[in-house]
């Protein structure tokens, strides 16, 4: 599910990645306890705002826990792509 920012202020903060997951763009993500972040799903917890950035098995990254730009603010309205 893909969400775009709308208003408000586009804080971009850098989170480590869950290595060997892949995440579509303007993706939803949230914790998976361990302090990376992984691509939101019907059972996510809270979710710690958007991916700015698509990660593909292809990547070089890929395997590693690199970190990645995730936008979110408590001020900011994001819309879910259709």
């Amino acid at each position: 599910m893909t969400f775009i920012h709308s208003r408000g202020p586009r804080d971009v903060y850098h989170f480590p990645k869950a290595a060997s997951t892949a995440f579509s763009q303007n993706a939803l993500v949230y914790s998976n306890g361990t302090g990376e972040v992984i691509p939101a799903d019907s059972t996510s917890g809270d979710h710690v705002g958007v991916i700015d950035k698509t990660i593909a098995s292809t990547d070089s990254d890929y395997t590693s826990t690199t970190l990645v730009p995730v936008v979110l603010s408590n001020d900011s309205v994001f819309f879910k792509a259709t």
